[in-house]
């Protein structure tokens, strides 16, 4: 009997995690435009020859362009509209602001410094709680996307495991990530009581290699490491015509990448990731190459997970 060894890609990561990064960014910044945005305005109704109407007109306009473009999906996008308009335009209202503070505030009225003051405090208040909502909604989606993916290749490695493989290592490598990183983060979710707790926690568990001084798990990477030890060691036993030699290199390949990995840890990866996923190219090319007796190829076609992981390290 002869052995076809298929290995797919992951389906539909891209939507999952891109969506993700597009969502976990519009909550908190729009709560920032609408809070600019009723600063300018309480300026404009209590103090004369006031207009900060551009201002507020452009901000609105930003407002709703983030929030469209957030239905698509598209994080990078998103990143650029946010940083060429967005935070143009939030500096510019800052400006704004602080010019008329230093020109204005010297004669202005008791009562006019009071309303000031208590509109600020209110719209302050209502902007704390937009930004802790939109935080925790961050946080919840991120576990749900990254709950998703594990579904996703939970759903993968029983296909594997269904040709015949022994896709155990698979299998512990996506219950390590759940225990490791989707439980105690939805767990610091829940127990967070300002934004501010709520950011460090979405900062300190990622999935792949997003967390700067966090835990990083490097999901794709150990995954894709796991299949290729499998898929090396159901061809080493079956009846296939293989070297020594082919099968040491692409042997040494798996063990200097699980070296890496162990090496790394938790930490983010730059030089090394890049090795990584070089390596992983390099074995499944090396895997395609083998010949089954009687010439039948095996076909090894090399997951999607490190191409995601290089477009979400710096996302999550």
């Amino acid at each position: 009997m002869f052995y076809k060894v298929i290995v797919a890609g992951v389906i539909a990561m891209v939507l999952a995690v891109s969506m993700s990064a597009a969502l976990e960014n519009v909550d908190p910044i729009t709560c920032k435009i609408d809070f600019t945005i009723a600063v300018l305005g309480a300026y404009e109704r209590n103090i004369n020859n006031t207009n900060f109407s551009l201002l507020i007109s452009n901000l609105t306009k930003d407002k709703n362009m983030l929030i469209e473009q957030a239905t698509t999906g598209n994080a990078s996008k998103i990143r650029e509209f946010v940083k060429n308009n967005v935070d143009t335009d939030l500096k510019s209202a800052r400006i704004g602001v602080d010019s008329h503070r230093s020109l204005k505030h010297g004669g202005l009225k008791k009562e006019q410094k009071q309303a000031l003051k208590d509109e600020y405090k209110k719209v302050h208040d209502i902007f704390k709680t937009c930004q802790q909502n939109g935080m925790k909604n961050l946080g919840e989606k991120r576990v749900e996307a990254y709950t998703k993916i594990l579904e996703q290749h939970t759903a993968l490695t029983d296909k594997f495991e269904a040709k015949g493989l022994n896709a155990s290592g698979m299998r512990k490598v996506i219950s390590d990530a759940n225990a490791q990183v989707i439980v105690p983060l939805k767990d610091a979710i829940a127990k967070a009581n300002s934004s501010d707790e709520l950011h460090s926690t979405i900062k300190k568990y990622c999935l792949f290699n997003g967390c700067k001084n966090g835990v990083n798990f490097h999901f794709a990477a150990k995954f894709e490491i796991e299949r290729l030890s499998a898929t090396l060691a159901h061809i080493k036993s079956k009846e296939i015509n293989i070297s020594d030699e082919q099968v040491m290199k692409v042997q040494n390949m798996i063990n200097s990448m699980k070296g890496l990995i162990v090496d790394t840890g938790t930490a983010q990866y730059a030089e090394d990731g890049k090795m990584i996923r070089g390596n992983i190219r390099g074995a499944y090319d090396d895997l395609k190459k083998i010949k089954v007796k009687k010439t039948q190829s095996v076909d090894v076609s090399r997951g999607k997970n490190l191409k995601e992981e290089r477009l979400n390290e710096q996302r999550n």
